[in-house]
């Protein structure tokens, strides 16, 4: 009988999903038991059923519930043993015939994962790209999850510069060192993790040099704070652009910060005779020692009132006077 007939007079009659194979045998129709291939009538039996084909891939199978008999993919989530390339252990079924990676395991790339995301190494459930998130964290790894609080994370706190590094705070964000925190000579940290501002002192400057500016009546102080420059460097010594600070010994005005000079205005009780200030201020360069008085009095470094003419050379001048007029015509 043609292949496909049914034979109800058959004994035992070839009715129901059976029916005539076209060379005088009934055979199994899809979805009933089997065990090869020649118990069916279409030639294949997968999955311990007859089937519309042999159903031999990945995430494939015949016996899928409401499908029985027609090769379908495997459900979401569910593994295949029975295929050719079975799909087990730290991968499932996708719904659509493919074989990925189970969530939580390890992962190189986000299209060999199931629920399509891979981070910080394993396959994640969601993107988990804002700072301070984490997919690998112990006891949630596959969940996207904060990071605790002052923890460190080298992919969202490292920034730029290791001593400028932060910590997350547990608000998807990161807390960077204060700005101005040194990270290297005369350098900070900017607060965003990178050192690239210049705090306002570093003591690794050591002390700043202004005793060569001294002069007679003023005293430059060293500096011991606020000795940056710029960016890794240091303050220069001995300049009037740094060394601001000074005493008037000679009007015993106290200590003074003169700031900034003015260029091209003489500087008040004194100047840096090696300056281009000093020397635009037309004052007399001080080179530390002085020549003494002609008159022999002793120099006390400042400034000295003229003195007044000497008695002797009045007293010279009435005398001379005096002989004049004893000398002058006799009577007649």
């Amino acid at each position: 009988m043609p292949s496909g007939t049914k034979d109800p007079t058959a004994t035992p009659p070839c009715t129901g999903t059976s029916a005539c194979d076209g060379a005088g045998k009934c055979a199994k129709g899809k979805g009933q038991s089997c065990t090869n291939g020649s118990e069916c009538l279409t030639g294949h039996c997968a999955d311990g059923v007859c089937c519309s084909s042999s159903c031999t891939g990945s995430c494939q199978a015949c016996d899928i519930l409401g499908y029985s008999g027609t090769c379908s993919a495997v459900p979401k989530g569910q593994t295949d043993a029975t295929s050719s390339k079975p799909c087990t252990g730290d991968k499932v079924c996708d719904g659509l015939g493919k074989c990925l990676i189970k969530r939580g395991k390890t992962c190189s790339s986000a299209t060999d994962c199931l629920a399509g995301f891979c981070k910080d190494g394993v396959c994640c459930n969601t993107a988990c790209d804002k700072p301070c998130e984490s997919c690998a964290l112990s006891g949630s790894v596959g969940t996207c999850t904060s990071i605790p609080a002052n923890t460190y994370s080298k992919d969202d706190c490292q920034g730029k510069d290791v001593k400028c590094g932060g910590l997350c705070n547990a608000q998807q964000k990161c807390d960077f060192p204060t700005i101005g925190t040194l990270c290297g000579k005369c350098m900070g940290c900017d607060g965003t993790g990178q050192c690239s501002k210049m705090p306002l002192d570093d003591k690794t400057c050591g002390v700043i040099d202004c005793d060569k500016l001294d002069t007679k009546c003023r005293d430059y102080h060293d500096l011991t704070a606020n000795r940056c420059d710029s960016l890794g460097s240091c303050k220069t010594a001995n300049t009037t652009t740094t060394c601001t600070k000074y005493t008037d010994v000679c009007t015993d005005a106290g200590p003074r910060d003169l700031g900034t000079p003015d260029r091209g205005t003489a500087l008040e009780g004194g100047a840096n005779p090696d300056s281009t200030v000093g020397k635009e201020a037309g004052l007399t360069p001080d080179k530390g020692t002085t020549s003494p008085p002609a008159d022999g009095s002793a120099d006390d470094g400042c400034s000295v009132a003229p003195r007044t003419s000497p008695p002797e050379l009045l007293i010279l001048l009435l005398g001379l006077g005096f002989l004049v007029r004893r000398r002058g015509p006799s009577a007649s």
